[in-house]
């Protein structure tokens, strides 16, 4: 049998979130067609582990294998490391090197997709709507009444290179702008600031098995938090409708831009596109090239309700690359 090796960890604040993805995705490999290992990335390396045990094995970067009673070779690679190195394609672009294949999107499209402000930008260009937005990065001086004059309040402030919510402020008057920024710099130097648009948060999965993307069901988020904030993703502080009681108008422009931004950048394995509805017209939000996959998360929840198997889906796209 092949061996799968699933990469959790990181340095970045989502290493927790990605260890949980990671336990479910080892659990949902079939053993009968693969032997998973899970590999965890610490400062230090790369190192393999073992959920009954407490042996830590320290993987060959040279081949990505390790020592377990003889030498064990990773196959073929799923990377489930949250923010960076794995969200923004660097461990892709590693893997790429030593010809290590894994089911994610490749290096280039990673990267691009981390970055939401070059990422909107250049999905505004093939005509995907996104909302109102500028960059501003730290070191460099800015206004607060230009960008409110530009975006209107409220404004969401993001980090454009963290994930799972983290130091993104929504501002509701002048006086929050400027600790709204220093909180997102916490995460990041370069922070996007989107004008706040009103409607229904809506979230497309899209997975390649064969020749072309295929949109999972729409889930919508609902919660009271100002906005689905990490409390809301991973500790129930909202509630996740799958599918969304949405028109069938809707719901076809969402599955279709979610399959079209999907080609346009390329991606590869399963993919989340982030919405919001106004006016029955989706905003492209976010595109998440490596989505939470714990027992929490949105994915396997359209996966279920799409009456496919997650295991299954694994192994076609294990299968396509060994």
């Amino acid at each position: 049998m092949r061996n799968i090796g699933v990469i959790c960890g990181g340095f970045s604040s989502e290493r927790e979130v990605s260890l949980k993805s990671a336990k479910n995705i080892y659990n949902s490999i079939d053993k009968n067609l693969f032997t998973p290992y899970l590999i965890r990335l610490d400062p230090d390396g790369f190192k393999c582990i073992f959920l009954d045990s407490d042996i830590e094995l320290d993987v060959d970067m040279n081949d990505f294998s390790f020592n377990a009673d003889g030498r064990v070779q990773i196959n073929c690679a799923i990377i489930t490391v949250h923010g960076t190195p794995g969200e923004d394609g660097k461990i892709q672009g590693y893997f790429d090197i030593i010809g290590l294949p894994y089911i994610n999107s490749g290096a280039l499209p990673s990267a691009l997709s981390f970055n939401k402000w070059f990422c909107n930008k250049t999905l505004s260009a093939f005509g995907i709507q996104i909302a109102p937005s500028l960059v501003i990065r730290k070191g460099e001086g800015y206004q607060a009444k230009t960008i409110i004059d530009k975006l209107g309040l409220p404004i969401f402030v993001k980090p454009t290179n963290a994930g799972s919510s983290f130091g993104i402020s929504k501002v509701t008057e002048e006086s929050q702008l400027l600790g709204a920024i220093e909180f997102g710099f916490k995460e990041g130097d370069e922070l996007i600031l989107e004008a706040f648009i009103k409607g229904r948060e809506l979230t497309c999965g899209v997975v390649k098995t064969e020749d072309k993307p295929y949109a999972l069901p729409i889930t919508e988020i609902i919660t009271s938090n100002d906005f689905f904030d990490y409390n809301a993703k991973y500790n129930g502080e909202s509630n996740e409708v799958t599918p969304a009681d949405i028109s069938n108008d809707l719901k076809e422009k969402i599955q279709r831009t979610a399959e079209e931004v999907y080609d346009i950048l390329q991606l590869s394995g399963l993919a989340r596109i982030d919405f919001i509805a106004m006016d029955n017209q989706p905003y492209l939000i976010e595109v998440n090239t490596t989505p939470g996959m714990s027992d929490a998360s949105i994915i396997p929840q359209m996966i279920a309700k799409d009456n496919k198997k997650f295991s299954d889906i694994l192994t076609a796209l294990l299968r396509k690359k060994l």
